[in-house]
């Protein structure tokens, strides 16, 4: 297995039952490369909570009122994050080349 399949963790989200129904993860291969914690953690950020950071950036000096509302929305978006701590599986992992779910 090469670094481009490398499995990185996944939180359950909830939406995923609808799209797809239940998953049964296959087992994570003995040789399978996990991504250190800031990769993956830099994957859950990009591309939502870094778009709207550039989006509030953009829009601080023409439309204060609208970077104070994507300001609240990054602020959402944290909390959502923290909430769902507590439903995180730590033996899940996906391969983002193929969205293929394993576990651990």
């Amino acid at each position: 297995m090469t670094h481009d399949d490398a499995a990185l963790v996944i939180f359950n989200d909830p939406r995923a039952r609808f799209a797809r129904g239940q998953v049964e993860p296959f087992e994570l291969p003995a040789d399978a490369e996990i991504a250190p914690r800031w990769r993956q953690a830099l994957a859950a950020t990009v591309p939502s909570t870094i778009a709207v950071a550039v989006l509030a950036c953009i829009a601080l000096i023409p439309q204060p009122t609208l970077a104070a509302l994507l300001a609240g929305l990054e602020a959402g978006l944290g909390v959502a994050a923290l909430l769902s701590l507590d439903r995180v599986d730590p033996r899940l992992y996906v391969d983002p080349s193929s969205s293929v779910y394993y576990r651990r």
